[in-house]
């Protein structure tokens, strides 16, 4: 379709390519890409944590997708906890982005609100210090389905 130059804060001008599918939606590629909305996000994980003080995990971002989460609620509706951890697992490396330490009883829901960005492969482990191997827990995650530049 084109090239379009983008006005950068710097001063400088980068292009980017802009294409329209066949489906009618356009298509962005170089840099500063557009955010670019796919869907809504939504996941539930529901069971007993991974053992004592253990922890709940998502599902792995599938292939072909990227997740902008902006809310995770999670709650043990069988035990008091004493700290609540949510991490973004990626490569193997864990990255917490964020930690409730407090008396926590049961059923009260712990709600993060913010932005954090997981890739194919990621998953998101929310660990319930002070569960017990059989409560029942549950992680409720919402945000954005993005698109990948094609």
């Amino acid at each position: 379709m084109g090239q379009a130059p983008i006005a950068r804060r710097d001063g400088t001008n980068r292009t980017a390519r802009l294409r329209l599918r066949a489906d009618k939606r356009l298509l962005v590629s170089g840099e500063d890409q557009l955010f670019s909305f796919a869907g809504t996000l939504q996941v539930y994980v529901t069971g007993n944590p991974s053992g004592a003080g253990g922890y709940l995990e998502s599902p792995a971002v599938p292939a072909g997708e990227e997740w902008g989460m902006t809310n995770i609620v999670a709650e043990d509706e069988t035990t008091d906890l004493t700290s609540i951890r949510m991490c973004r697992f990626s490569d193997g490396v864990q990255y917490c982005f964020a930690c409730t330490t407090k008396a926590i009883p049961k059923t009260d829901r712990i709600c993060w609100n913010g932005q954090e960005w997981a890739t194919e492969g990621d998953t998101i482990r929310v660990t319930m210090i002070g569960c017990l191997a059989g409560d029942t827990c549950h992680v409720w995650i919402t945000g954005y389905l993005m698109t990948k530049e094609s």
